[in-house]
């Protein structure tokens, strides 16, 4: 422990001037002081420079849950276009086969059987293509598309067969004519339940 007359300064009888005590600056008194100062400033400047760390940190942190903010909101975004599209598409493809059902229909009545043969075959095709696009993209889930496909493919068959008679029986005609009736009304009952579906989905997101 230095020895108090190292650490106190006298007082000069000059109007109160502060002023070291004899030898201050000699010896290791001063060493001991700078140093003491040193240190402390050493100190202060590491506090300084641990703030500063540490908003540095903050803001980047900030700016991490940001950019990831940003790019959760961008896929959420992409997801639901995404499935609006899907959406969109499954809407238009289920209007093009309520269009080809109607027209099978007609054919039918205006005895164009051969033609209403190709048109079956088609709403055939295009009801395969349209169930495993509204099943890739999940919408539409609710549809019985195997019912329909098999409906199709049964009306096809018929007037396949109707065709191929050299005086179709009043009969098969009838049959024909309600089995593609029946078909046109449940594509459009459909067509008109998954619109009112897809509209309450854009409605919630």
């Amino acid at each position: 422990m230095l020895h108090s007359n190292c650490i106190l300064l006298a007082i000069g009888a000059n109007g109160g001037t502060m002023v070291p005590p004899e030898g201050f600056f000699a010896g290791g008194v001063w060493f001991n002081f700078a140093s003491l100062m040193l240190t402390a400033l050493g100190s202060l400047l590491g506090a300084v420079a641990l703030l500063i760390a540490l908003w540095q940190l903050g803001r980047t942190r900030r700016a991490a849950e940001a950019a990831q903010s940003a790019a959760e909101d961008a896929g959420r975004s992409a997801k639901q276009a995404a499935e609006r599209t899907a959406q969109v598409v499954t809407l238009v493809d289920l209007t093009k086969l309520c269009s080809t059902s109607s027209e099978i229909v007609h054919l039918i009545r205006s005895s164009s059987n051969e033609t209403a043969v190709n048109r079956a075959h088609q709403l055939r095709r295009d009801l395969v293509r349209a169930r495993e696009s509204a099943k890739s993209h999940k919408v539409a889930d609710g549809m019985d598309w195997q019912g329909l496909v098999t409906q199709a493919a049964s009306l096809h068959k018929a007037l396949e067969k109707l065709v191929s008679e050299e005086e179709p029986h009043v009969t098969a005609v009838s049959r024909c004519r309600n089995a593609a009736s029946d078909l046109d009304e449940e594509l459009h009952t459909v067509a008109a339940h998954a619109e009112v579906s897809i509209g309450e989905r854009h409605a919630n997101t």
